[in-house]
């Protein structure tokens, strides 16, 4: 049997998305359950890798490399400029980064090509910046799969919202 692939997308480059995944990622257990693939930007992602002082066995775009917690596969999904996206600040170009990562993924899923979707964080005023009139992941993903009904569930431990 084979285990669900897993899209993550890297959600806004210049907030804590990326920080995240590699966190997530660095668990060995995580690979037990799915095999994960980012759907980003390489060149950030290798650069937040470095931010972090991360030693990483595998850094590629080919998903048939043999993954470990020291491995990262990442998909480039976006062809948005981010030279000058600088942590922790505002950028257009990090908000439609953000975006065609969602977008790409997305995409992929409805492909066949992965099994689930995770989403990093996303800053919805850079999005806004960008030109997308999505106030979120949420509706974002509905206009991608063209879904008129849909909505947001919270899951913490018994509570559902």
């Amino acid at each position: 049997m084979s285990l669900p692939r897993l899209a993550i997308t890297m959600g806004d480059p210049a907030g804590i998305g990326p920080e995240i995944i590699f966190k997530a990622l660095a668990r060995p257990e995580i690979y037990d359950f799915c095999v994960p693939t980012v759907y980003g930007d390489f060149e950030w992602m290798r650069h937040t890798a470095t931010m972090l002082n991360l030693e990483l066995s595998a850094f590629t775009t080919n998903p048939d490399t043999v993954r470990s917690a020291r491995s990262i596969v990442v998909v480039q999904a976006t062809t948005a400029d981010l030279s000058k996206v600088r942590t922790g600040l505002l950028f257009a170009e990090a908000g439609r980064a953000a975006a065609e990562c969602v977008i790409s993924a997305a995409n992929a899923a409805m492909r066949g090509e992965t099994d689930a979707l995770v989403t990093a964080p996303l800053n919805k005023e850079a999005i806004a910046l960008a030109g997308y009139k999505f106030p979120g992941h949420t509706e974002l993903l509905a206009e991608v799969t063209k879904t008129p009904r849909y909505g947001m569930l919270l899951l913490a431990g018994p509570l559902r919202i």
